[in-house]
């Protein structure tokens, strides 16, 4: 049950991007982390660019950056997993913003402890007890 927030500044996606993004990140949360796709969500956030600094400085109306935030659950996966995820994510970003990136892309991998997050009302350590 991933949750992806992606950060970016508003550079007019279209629905072409919007859906490369869409499946992209899902292919990769499937692929690499091993997450069910039909449990995955994911947002994207757009703000303008004068919200984003770099070194203190704001963005142009020109320029773009990103970051995305995940939330999986605590020990699902390995060091390995995640590095490649981090990895084919910053890719995936780069390819289909098609325009080089005016700051780092930020890929944050938060691992949360089963007992301390879930969905529909129910943890995921409850979900695994009850599967087991």
């Amino acid at each position: 049950m991933p949750l992806l927030q992606l950060n970016l500044t508003q550079t007019r996606l279209d629905s072409q991007q919007c859906e490369a993004l869409s499946s992209g990140l899902t292919q990769l949360m499937s692929e690499i982390l091993r997450k069910r796709k039909d449990l995955t969500v994911l947002s994207i956030h757009e703000s303008t660019p004068v919200n984003w600094t770099v070194g203190a400085r704001t963005l142009s109306m020109n320029q773009w950056c990103a970051s995305l935030i995940v939330y999986i659950t605590d020990g699902t996966n390995t060091d390995e997993e995640i590095s490649e995820f981090i990895s084919s994510a910053d890719s995936l970003i780069k390819e289909v913003m098609t325009t080089p990136a005016s700051a780092p892309v930020y890929i944050v991998i938060n691992q949360i402890d089963s007992n301390c997050w879930g969905y529909d009302g129910q943890t995921q350590r409850a979900r695994k007890l009850g599967s087991a």
